[in-house]
């Protein structure tokens, strides 16, 4: 990386990029976070500044690459407790990003770090806000009434698929992107609603077993069957 500022070639741009890609997520995997977040963001100086190449043009020109060094990077600011860095890297991602489903690993950053500093109402809020732009949506007060009829919702569609609960566990694999993007996000938010929202908490088990049982099962489906018992 030393010579990172003489180097004019895009290719040798974006594969010393992707080394640094690379080594961040090594260090991150070994907890070494404070390292890690220097790699990414030399990942991100690399494609960003390159002679030429303005901020913009790096995420028009190898946009898949400064995507994934950005989502790298935020993660890691939140590990490494530095929220305001964390908040400036979701922020261009939210700016710069093609699609929601390209959106959802910052938001889920920023989710977990709500969480981490004792703020489960912004937490949730975040998630509902996503979930809603998938169009997966909830009562703004969810009551036990609400909770009860999604209950109900669960053993009417077991009953039209003709299946039993013990049949979950032979539910097909699900695969699609944007499913598996939403199960996460009510993933994220079922621990920390259970005390600051419990019939939300109820409902997004509804919604979590719900979905699985439309789409197939994934991890995050585990979690949904295990409370909702």
């Amino acid at each position: 990386n030393i010579g990172r500022t003489l180097i004019e070639e895009p290719s040798e741009q974006e594969r010393l990029a992707k080394l640094d890609l690379q080594a961040g997520e090594k260090a991150k995997t070994s907890a070494a976070f404070q390292q890690a977040l220097i790699y990414f963001e030399i990942g991100i100086e690399i494609l960003s500044l390159s002679p030429g190449m303005t901020g913009v043009d790096g995420w028009e020109k190898q946009y898949h690459q400064i995507l994934q060094l950005h989502n790298q990077a935020a993660e890691t600011a939140y590990l490494s407790v530095n929220f305001d860095k964390m908040d400036e890297l979701i922020e261009k991602v939210l700016k710069h990003a093609k699609t929601l489903l390209d959106k959802v690993s910052v938001y889920q950053t920023r989710i977990q770090a709500q969480t981490a500093m004792n703020k489960p109402l912004e937490a949730i809020e975040v998630a509902l806000l996503v979930l809603k732009e998938f169009e997966v949506e909830f009562p703004q007060t969810p009551t036990n009434q609400d909770v009860f009829h999604g209950s109900k919702a669960i053993k009417a569609l077991l009953l039209e698929k003709n299946r039993s609960i013990k049949d979950l566990t032979k539910l097909p694999i699900m695969e699609a992107p944007e499913q598996l993007a939403i199960l996460g996000l009510l993933q994220r938010i079922i621990s920390v609603s259970y005390v600051a929202a419990p019939n939300l908490w109820g409902l997004l088990l509804c919604e979590m077993v719900k979905f699985s049982i439309q789409h197939g099962n994934a991890p995050a489906s585990i979690s949904g069957y295990a409370a909702y018992g």
